[in-house]
């Protein structure tokens, strides 16, 4: 079901492909796939993600700011067209917690909505624009014009998702093949960029609005992994540093995406 509003934790472990595996068999009797996966039990994701010229967003991500927000369009699938549906976006985090707010759209109103809000600001006609919530449509136009936001740049992924079987709202996620690109800033211009993610490395996300259950921290555990802060929209500019192992099991590894186009923008 199609949730306009929700807020929740999410936590990031970057992980060795070889470990996901293993990781992926300790999990099975816990959760299913998630119904929109393909064959494969897997989807592609792409967003444009907007900034400013001073890279607002980008910084205060960087920063590790107490409240911070992006705002991004986003597709699933490979091949996308104009009439394909998409979400437009404003993600928030205050304090730890990751807050959503979006409308679903017809891809080519979602892009052209934007464009106006970058060329008139506040000044056309926002009615014109069919959404799944009017409101939240105009809350994404005041953040966009109030904070000069404009397309910046793509990011594609290949995401193997899990739900939890007892607690839906628990959802387990390891994203693939990490790409960025700053031209053709068009999602019906397939899903190629260029790799910001270490090679052999996956990213797992844990979403929950609760506390994990203990069971999930105890598999976990035996890897070794932890909490990390990995932002797919920042690895376009600067490489993501990543620990693969804790201090429990000795072998700490430090690893750093290839140097991705700073001078792309």
């Amino acid at each position: 079901m199609f949730k306009e509003n929700f807020s929740r934790y999410e936590f990031k472990f970057p992980m060795t492909y070889s470990d996901v595996d293993c990781l992926i068999e300790d999990l099975r009797p816990f959760v299913h796939p998630d119904e929109h996966a393909d064959g494969n039990g897997m989807y592609t994701i792409s967003s444009i993600y907007m900034d400013n010229k001073q890279l607002q967003c980008y910084y205060e991500t960087i920063n590790g700011d107490n409240f911070r927000q992006k705002v991004r369009l986003r597709v699933y699938g490979e091949h996308n067209t104009l009439s394909s549906p998409s979400f437009l976006e404003i993600k928030g985090k205050i304090e730890g917690l990751v807050v959503k707010r979006r409308v679903k759209m017809v891809l080519s109103d979602a892009m052209d909505f934007v464009k106006d809000c970058v060329a008139n600001g506040y000044d056309f006609d926002i009615s014109k624009y069919k959404s799944t919530n009017p409101q939240i449509l105009k809350e994404l136009q005041r953040v966009i014009v109030s904070n000069n936001l404009e397309f910046v740049n793509v990011v594609s992924y290949d995401r193997l998702p899990f739900v939890c079987t007892a607690d839906p709202d628990l959802r387990i996620t390891f994203d693939y093949n990490i790409r960025t690109r700053a031209d053709d800033l068009d999602l019906t211009k397939g899903t190629r960029g260029k790799s910001t993610c270490p090679e052999g490395v996956a990213i797992l996300e844990v979403k929950t609005s609760k506390a994990i259950p203990m069971w999930l921290v105890k598999i976990l555990a035996t890897y070794g992994y932890r909490n990390q802060t990995f932002s797919k929209y920042c690895s376009h500019y600067s490489p993501q540093n990543v620990m693969l192992a804790g201090p429990e099991s000795g072998n700490i590894h430090a690893l750093k995406a290839t140097d991705s186009s700073k001078g792309d923008k």
